[in-house]
């Protein structure tokens, strides 16, 4: 931990408070740094939308924390100054953004909060490529800093020639994984019992793929379950709809388990024997860390996230995205020969314990104290083990 004569102000600024990576990730940063000196954290989330489960979770956590109620993409000048009244009030140093509409607001803040930094952290791979012009002269003109929370994160920053980047890995509170009880792990009993987490986003997360392959596991007579759990909200309303049809569609009622809303996901992974992440893309995948410390073997899409992490036969499986029947086969593996994933859960487990939340709190104390000292933090090539 830092020691410093003075603590450091940073206000955490995210557009939104619903069940997703990026507010789920904040809570556990801020739980880890509890007990910090050097960092004095306060929260403001800007628009209506915040469930209820962690608005308390936050609220426990005893650090100044504010809620806008702001409509959705409303732009009436009225926030802009009530964010500069708590820049003022809490004397913040640096202002770390987490989405493109915080972002934009913290900019607006900087002629008129002198000495105020801001930084930017890209929680995937997605954005940068479609980053327009003006946003993109923002990242390199008006923002002091970046974090990019994977190699292949990063990569897209170097592509997109946005400089002052540092990659530093997501994690995880590992306490509570610790704590929950794991029911025996497969060793070919049935019913295999197979678990997904993630928004009900098909575009990106890729449900749809694994109930394909679920299907040619039943046709193939094998004795399997499934546990679909994530959140929800209007806009991916639609989607979940779309995979409960789906899963009438394929005949499936009475194998796949729709678990919406939830946030005790220990408890959700606790009873279970495979984890699938069958997304589309993913900048990172945070989950895959989750399943690994559960005792979980873990299959997912060879995508670059996800390849950073799992090493395919060693401490998970990857397979082909967006292609059912290379994941069927993969799901096929552990069902008739479960002895292949004894050696896999052994190493995943040892391959979650270097994504622990506090070696990630320490990394941006670090970032954020090099930004008051006005030094140079750009890394062009921040390797994992150089943050862990």
């Amino acid at each position: 931990m830092l020691i410093t004569s003075k603590p450091i102000h940073v206000l955490h600024l995210i557009s939104s408070l619903e069940v997703g990576g990026a507010e789920k990730l904040l809570l556990a940063l801020l739980n880890a740094s509890k007990s910090r000196l050097d960092i004095n954290y306060s929260v403001l989330v800007m628009n209506s939308q915040v469930d209820e489960t962690l608005r308390q979770e936050l609220l426990q956590l005893n650090i100044p924390v504010y809620f806008m109620n702001r409509p959705l993409s409303h732009k009436h000048p009225k926030y802009l100054f009530w964010l500069l009244k708590i820049i003022r009030q809490r004397q913040i140093n640096i202002i770390h953004t987490h989405d493109p509409g915080s972002k934009l607001l913290a900019s607006l803040c900087k002629p008129l909060a002198l000495g105020l930094k801001v930084l930017y952290t890209f929680h995937d791979t997605i954005e940068i490529p479609n980053i327009n012009r003006r946003n993109l002269l923002l990242h390199k003109h008006v923002l002091d800093h970046h974090i990019a929370i994977s190699q292949s994160v990063l990569d897209q920053c170097q592509k997109a020639d946005i400089v002052n980047v540092r990659c530093i890995y997501n994690g995880i509170d590992l306490f509570p994984f610790d704590k929950v009880e794991k029911e025996k792990s497969y060793c070919g009993q049935v019913p295999l019992r197979i678990v997904q987490v993630s928004r009900f986003e098909t575009a990106k997360k890729g449900q749809d793929t694994l109930l394909e392959a679920l299907r040619l596991c039943v046709q193939s007579n094998m004795d399997v379950r499934c546990r679909l759990v994530g959140n929800t909200t209007s806009t991916t309303e639609p989607m979940l709809a779309s995979l409960r049809q789906l899963v009438r569609e394929l005949d499936l009622e009475d194998r796949v388990e729709f678990v919406v809303n939830r946030t005790d996901i220990p408890q959700q992974l606790s009873d279970q024997h495979l984890f699938v992440l069958p997304s589309r893309y993913e900048g990172f995948g945070l989950v895959v860390i989750e399943a690994m410390a559960s005792g979980l073997p873990v299959i997912a899409s060879d995508i670059d996230g996800p390849r950073e992490i799992i090493q395919d036969g060693r401490n998970g499986f990857l397979f082909s995205p967006n292609t059912p029947q290379t994941l069927f086969e993969k799901i096929k593996a552990v069902y008739f020969k479960p002895d292949i994933i004894k050696e896999i859960i052994h190493q995943g487990f040892q391959t979650a314990q270097q994504y622990d939340i506090a070696i990630m709190a320490d990394s941006y104390a670090n970032l954020y104290q090099e930004m008051i000292d006005g030094r140079d933090g750009t890394v062009k090539n921040h390797q994992k083990a150089a943050v862990l």
